[in-house]
């Protein structure tokens, strides 16, 4: 995988994540959204889908990193860790086969 693909792959996701934690926002905070759609500002509104929006998108990055720093460079990280992660030992083999 080159370059070019592995950073269309993080845009991509990158973006999957803002989304799912909009998403994600409307059920687990929606009394934020009631307070701000009782008496409608559309400016708080706007305000709130922004940084739920920016939200996702970190934790969309925390997780890329930790993927690729566990997957990528599994001799820094040792099997112990995939073991623990991982259902079984076989999974183990097909993704990282190291």
């Amino acid at each position: 995988m080159g370059s070019k693909q592995v950073v269309e792959m993080f845009l991509k996701t990158l973006g999957l994540g803002g989304i799912a934690g909009l998403v994600t926002s409307f059920f687990v905070e929606a009394d934020q959204f009631k307070h701000v759609l009782s008496p409608f500002d559309g400016v708080e509104l706007l305000g709130l889908i922004i940084f739920f929006i920016g939200l996702g998108l970190v934790f969309s990055a925390v997780s890329q990193t930790g993927f690729f720093c566990l997957f990528v460079y599994p001799s820094f990280w040792g099997r112990s860790v995939q073991v623990v992660l991982a259902d079984r030992p076989a999974v183990i083999g097909r993704l990282c086969p190291f």
